[in-house]
């Protein structure tokens, strides 16, 4: 069953991450984090060379904000698109954040995500451990 995914490309030195999806019963669980983490190793795999990570992600999504700013990512901008076409249809407004990023800082922030991904698996376990509050 695939639970999460990711689609990622080289754009002019950008590591471009242009979807990264989460199956709604499966989140909060480190997956982002470790789909960036694979990300990144599968990029060097490919011997692309990149100096930014860029991602877009709905304003709304306060989860995932929260997961790219912990992880280094800043706000470059926001943008508004029509959730379908037409005239006066509604608008969601999106996120543009990017994270800098160089070969020598790549390990380090492979092993980030991963410690980012064991330490929410770790708290989600400790958490169903306990006893219910009263």
């Amino acid at each position: 069953q695939t639970v999460g995914y990711v689609h990622m490309y080289c754009d002019k030195g950008n590591l471009d991450i242009s979807h990264l999806k989460v199956q709604e019963d499966h989140r909060r669980r480190g997956l982002g984090s470790l789909l960036i983490a694979g990300s990144i190793k599968r990029a060097e795999d490919l011997g692309w060379s990149s100096s930014a990570i860029k991602l877009v992600v709905v304003s709304r999504n306060t989860p995932a904000v929260c997961l790219y700013r912990k992880m280094g990512f800043e706000e470059l901008g926001s943008m508004e698109k029509p959730v379908h076409g037409g005239e006066g249809a509604a608008k969601v407004t999106w996120q543009s954040l990017a994270r800098k990023h160089t070969p020598s800082s790549a390990g380090a922030f492979f092993e980030f995500c991963v410690e980012h991904a064991q330490q929410v698996m770790q708290n989600n376990a400790a958490a169903s451990n306990r006893p219910p509050q009263s």
